[in-house]
């Protein structure tokens, strides 16, 4: 079986899992998340194991020291993984919600009812914790899920979807609720987007430029975020202690993930220390 068959196979298999997955009812989705916050726990060395490879793979290509920091997993970082599930199994039900309702003067009622997607299809880079954080949602709001994660991050992102489909199949769920793409070419992501009578939404999660690739190849609907507003501005009153801690907290501490916003912060920043620090 080719890949273009295989990523085909795939959307027939989560379409037809999303009709069983929009009956979901709340208690049976805590159930799949307590199943996954144990397997996690308990596979915490097969997943270091599998980040290994892609540490390994990453070192051996030079990748830049931030994007290894980006892309590398440890026993804390399961841990935070691990409560990411459980903020998300307490977070209020998204489906069934009455949004609105009004009524006609002949008496007719109407009313908009929140109601699951479908088919997503989440495309992103390096982070290997947006594996969980796409799985968890997407069930929390009875949808199937096809995840194409960074090449860099594959084999800890192939590691974490199997702990999911398992905790989920142990839970009773319906099968192939939550399918990853089993390979790095990029043809793949081309084939995905062009499957707009399987996958109902495309989720990009990633840099500007895979952003933009994707809002312009894609056959199908996205949901899509840009640069975003990232800006700090410090007024010449602040309190200068408390401001360099806020700064410190939301800039500094991971510099890895903040991309490019990070960059012109700095350049920002430089213009501030100069005038105030």
């Amino acid at each position: 079986m080719d890949i273009l068959e295989t990523i085909n196979n795939l959307g027939n298999k989560a379409k037809a899992a999303s009709a069983k997955i929009r009956v979901l009812k709340p208690e049976e989705k805590k159930i799949a998340y307590e199943f996954l916050e144990k397997n996690l726990k308990i596979n915490t060395k097969k997943i270091l194991d599998a980040n290994k490879l892609d540490i390994d793979k990453a070192n051996k290509n030079n990748l830049a020291k931030p994007l290894i920091n980006r892309l590398k997993i440890t026993e804390d970082s399961i841990l935070g993984i691990i409560k990411s599930v459980s903020d998300i199994k307490n977070l209020p039900e998204p489906i069934g919600k009455v949004l609105e309702s009004w009524e006609q003067p002949n008496g007719l009622k109407f009313s908009k009812i929140s109601v699951p997607l479908g088919v997503l299809g989440v495309i992103y880079e390096s982070r290997p914790n947006v594996t969980i954080d796409a799985s968890c949602l997407s069930l929390k709001s009875n949808n199937s899920l096809i995840l194409r994660g960074g090449s860099d991050s594959f084999h800890t992102s192939f590691e974490l979807v199997k702990i999911v489909t398992d905790s989920f199949n142990k839970a009773g769920l319906p099968k192939n609720i939550i399918q990853m793409i089993p390979t790095t070419k990029r043809e793949a992501v081309d084939h995905l987007l062009s499957m707009n009578n399987y996958v109902n939404v495309i989720i990009p999660r990633g840099g500007k430029s895979l952003i933009k690739k994707i809002n312009e190849k894609s056959k199908i609907p996205v949901i899509k975020h840009l640069e975003g507003l990232c800006h700090i501005f410090v007024d010449k009153e602040a309190n200068i202690e408390l401001a360099k801690k806020v700064i410190f907290n939301s800039k500094l501490r991971r510099p890895e993930i903040c991309g490019e916003e990070l960059i012109n912060f700095l350049l920002i920043m430089r213009v501030l220390q100069k005038r105030m620090f």
